[in-house]
């Protein structure tokens, strides 16, 4: 099956289905992931439809083509019409985030993760870099040298100011790859040292120039309410603006469904006005 979207759609209640690529789970409404993700490959692979006994319980898995690519689709049996299933999987993959793949390895490096967390990057002169560490070290679950710079993991508490260098940290989130993104857009972008939160990107001077060949690009994606809206502007088909949305995306590791992001790619874009 190939799913085109026609118009994105609303958010709205929790489906009941499950849809996987091979590297993760992109959404559960079925509380069966762990048994149906260890089908998901075989599905991707063969290319053919599944049918798992869980409970007493007939779940069916298929492979559905979408704009990130194939994914294995799960619900119970007669759940659900066809085209139902499609409108949710259309749904859920357009509020899907593909993070770059430092990012996920970094995340990966991560183990005191339970809950909320919240991630810290902290950049400090070799000389500071130790006592950094020891004044950190009773509030932080994890500290991992990552060369140049160490990964602080935090509970959701207040931290400590930091004397030296930079702290660039996180909000508390739940998602181990968006914590790490948001420390890593505060370390790249938030000018100043000391403590600085990704929820506080307002209160200070940036550093961020959109590229001008991207320019029109991310003009047309902060003008659209969506991504059909925004393959309209572009005068490509929807699949296309998708990919061209994760290409900037990535290359500046900011999302367009964030509020903050989106107050930052309209900071380079008039960066780069101003300079041009």
């Amino acid at each position: 099956m190939r799913l085109f979207a026609k118009k994105q759609s609303k958010k709205g209640k929790n489906m009941n289905i499950f849809v996987a690529d091979v590297d993760s789970v992109i959404y559960d409404g079925t509380g069966k992931k762990t048994e149906l993700l260890k089908h998901v490959s075989l599905v991707l692979e063969s290319g053919v439809s599944l049918c798992v006994q869980m409970e007493d319980i007939d779940f069916v898995l298929f492979p559905v083509k979408t704009y990130i690519g194939r994914v294995a689709v799960g619900l119970r049996k007669s759940d659900m019409p066809l085209d139902v299933v499609l409108a949710a999987v259309e749904k859920v993959v357009l509020q899907f985030r593909k993070y770059p793949k430092y990012v996920k390895e970094l995340a990966s490096k991560l183990t005191a993760w339970t809950g909320k967390r919240i991630v810290g990057v902290s950049s400090t002169p070799e000389e500071h870099r130790l006592f950094v560490r020891k004044m950190l070290s009773p509030v932080a679950l994890e500290i991992i040298n990552i060369g140049q710079d160490d990964l602080y993991v935090f509970p959701p508490t207040d931290l400590p100011a930091v004397k030296y260098g930079k702290l660039a940290v996180s909000e508390a989130c739940e998602n181990s790859c968006e914590c790490v993104r948001q420390a890593l857009v505060v370390e790249r972008y938030a000018v100043g040292s000391g403590l600085l939160r990704y929820g506080d990107f307002f209160e200070y001077d940036v550093h961020i120039s959109v590229e001008r060949g991207d320019i029109s690009t991310v003009r047309a994606r902060l003008c659209s309410s969506s991504v059909e809206e925004f393959a309209d502007k572009l005068k490509i088909g929807v699949e296309a603006a998708y990919k061209e949305q994760l290409r900037v995306e990535k290359k500046y590791l900011l999302m367009f469904d964030m509020g903050i992001d989106c107050y930052l790619f309209s900071r380079g874009v008039s960066e780069m006005r101003t300079d041009g």
